[in-house]
């Protein structure tokens, strides 16, 4: 699944809580950019955990051309996330 900001891929695991994997190369940007992505990735992450699909890895990568957003980076990977939970 994707959209502008955000491309995820996920497996369904039910001996695991739902966990997060990241995928930042440097085709986003440098090094200062790539580490921004990945900290406000975490943070969409925890802060929306409860509201994810359980028992699902969800691999997440950024697109190329994507401002690093806060809040789109939150709506995007909730969206997608529930999304792919109802797929797998």
């Amino acid at each position: 699944m994707s959209d502008a900001m955000l491309v995820i891929h996920a497996i369904r695991d039910p001996e695991q809580s739902t966990r997060l994997g990241l995928s930042v190369s440097k085709r986003v940007g440098n090094s200062p950019t790539r580490n921004r992505w990945k900290r406000l990735i975490r943070e969409a992450f925890r802060l929306n955990y409860t509201t994810l699909p359980s028992n699902m890895t969800i691999v997440v990568r950024p697109r190329k051309d994507a401002i690093p957003e806060a809040s789109a980076i939150a709506e995007s990977l909730v969206r997608l996330s529930k999304r792919l939970g109802r797929r797998v």
